[in-house]
């Protein structure tokens, strides 16, 4: 699975439109808030990469984690921070 959030910040977003909020809008950074939700959610496996620092793109973190061994608890807690359309739950298939 894999929890994203993208945070405007490249020339004009076509996908950000006028009212909706940024839930981390206080974080340092895209991967800073994926970093509190996986420790949040006690997560034990997880691993995180990001687009921080290029520049004209809007800032993009990505945390990965398996499903298999995911509890119930943990999955309802990611859950609860998607905020479509900056945080997302993607779900890949399993090959």
């Amino acid at each position: 699975m894999t929890l994203e959030y993208r945070r405007p910040t490249g020339q004009g977003p076509s996908w950000a439109k006028a009212g909706d909020v940024d839930p981390a809008r206080q974080a340092k950074d895209v991967g800073h808030h994926l970093t509190f939700i996986a420790s949040h959610c006690r997560l034990t496996k997880w691993e995180m990469r990001s687009n921080i620092g290029w520049l004209d793109v809007d800032e993009t973190a990505q945390l990965r984690f398996p499903a298999k061994g995911l509890t119930d608890r943990a999955f309802n807690c990611v859950l609860s921070f998607v905020k479509p359309p900056f945080v997302r739950l993607h779900r890949e298939s399993q090959k």
